[in-house]
């Protein structure tokens, strides 16, 4: 188990849902970090092209072919 922070209240818990408000949680502890990160450059150009996105909260796109 591990400790998280749900993304609403800002409550830390352990569950995998708030307990107090019922939304979604995510980890509390901070990524791991390299100096030997080969894709730093790529999410540092996307933070800047998408300020307050996430890539892992992101919603995948629908691609419909016709």
């Amino acid at each position: 188990m591990y400790l998280n922070i749900c993304q609403k209240c800002e409550r830390f818990t352990m569950a995998e849902k708030c307990p107090m408000c019922g939304k979604a949680v995510v980890t509390a502890h901070p990524a791991k970090f390299s100096p030997e990160d080969k894709d730093s450059q790529a999410r540092v150009e996307f933070q800047k092209r998408s300020p307050g996105e996430n890539l892992l909260t992101k919603e995948k796109y629908n691609f419909v072919l016709e």
